[in-house]
């Protein structure tokens, strides 16, 4: 079998949720670290963006992609449940992460305090009204510690809601 390639930068939340469904599946790979809009970057993904996989004469982009092939090309432990309800569920919980979660409180909060020069470029902080939105994930969403922990499993091989869980946040109260 070919080698499985996986491309972007290594700090990438969404290169690490690759990078860890093939560590979960046991599968080995190659990782090449390029930046964002990079030529070869470019030349797999139509808008520039990481992570893309090679794997063979197969190239994709997207991380729920890649994660969704390494799962149903190689063996080891499934990385979503079976039944439909339980697939749904987190589906339901990574759509969540990718479209609220990640663009509200990874893109615009943390990035801007660990990489201060990073907001100064996107413009001034939102408003304060925004904060609403952090505090929404971050506190209410996944209120008991079981719940987050069963909910979580699944979604924690992908690599999208571990630092939701974490001891001490809101969520795992």
């Amino acid at each position: 079998m070919p080698e499985l390639e996986i491309i972007g930068a290594p700090q990438s939340n969404y290169v690490w949720t690759v990078r860890i469904a093939a560590a979960e599946k046991g599968v080995p790979y190659k990782f090449t670290p390029l930046a964002p809009h990079s030529a070869e970057v470019g030349a797999i993904h139509p808008f520039g963006k990481i992570p893309v996989m090679r794997h063979g004469d197969l190239e994709l982009f997207e991380s729920k992609a890649i994660c969704t092939y390494i799962d149903r090309t190689f063996d080891g432990p499934p990385l979503m449940p079976a039944d439909a309800r339980g697939a749904a569920l987190v589906e339901q919980w990574i759509s969540s992460v990718n479209t609220t979660i990640d663009p509200t409180c990874v893109r615009q909060y943390i990035v801007g305090y660990v990489f201060p020069g990073a907001r100064r470029q996107a413009g001034p902080p939102p408003p304060k009204k925004d904060l609403a939105a952090v505090d929404w994930p971050l506190s209410s969403f996944l209120p008991a510690s079981d719940k987050c922990r069963a909910l979580a499993q699944p979604i924690l091989r992908h690599g999208l809601l571990g630092w939701l869980c974490v001891p001490g946040s809101p969520a795992a109260k």
